[in-house]
């Protein structure tokens, strides 16, 4: 899988044309990325967070952990390339169901609470992908309660 990931999004240097990427590699480069967009909202980038993503992408996707710091670097410079997150909410729109796509919520909302802060600018982002990818600002809140520790009292 990473041989055609690496060629897919670094470039093949005997060939200018990329390979053929699975849909699920598309899907969970674009998971990637939607993380790490999250993570990095505040401008911080702790190493809590880096923990839970590590967690949800070993335990919830299924990749093996010798492979998840190789995916993390591809989606991270994904992410840099980008003009914006749209591209990678319509494919998650595209191919996740609603149930689905709450669990991702939940994800970012479990990211947001791992450094044990909550700031504006996560509020914003977490709000902004729930929007995105088509969700009501009640299943928003809901995510949120679902997951959030009791010790983070605000908001």
């Amino acid at each position: 899988m990473l041989t055609v990931l690496k060629k897919y999004f670094i470039g093949d240097a005997q060939n200018d044309r990329t390979p053929e990427v699975k849909l699920r590699d598309k899907i969970l480069i674009a998971t990637c990325v939607l993380m790490l967009e999250v993570a990095k909202s505040d401008d911080e980038f702790v190493t809590t967070e880096k923990e839970i993503i590590h967690r949800i992408l070993e335990t919830e996707l299924e990749i093996p952990k010798e492979d998840v710091k190789e995916i993390l670097k591809i989606a991270e410079r994904d992410r840099e390339e980008s003009v914006d997150i749209f591209e990678y909410t319509s494919l998650i729109n595209r191919h996740f169901s609603r149930t689905e796509k709450l669990q991702m919520v939940e994800r970012f909302w479990e990211i947001i609470f791992a450094d044990g802060n909550f700031d504006q600018f996560e509020d914003y982002m977490v709000h902004k992908l729930a929007d995105l990818l088509r969700l009501t600002h009640e299943e928003l809140i809901a995510a949120k309660l679902k997951v959030k520790p009791p010790h983070i009292t605000n908001r």
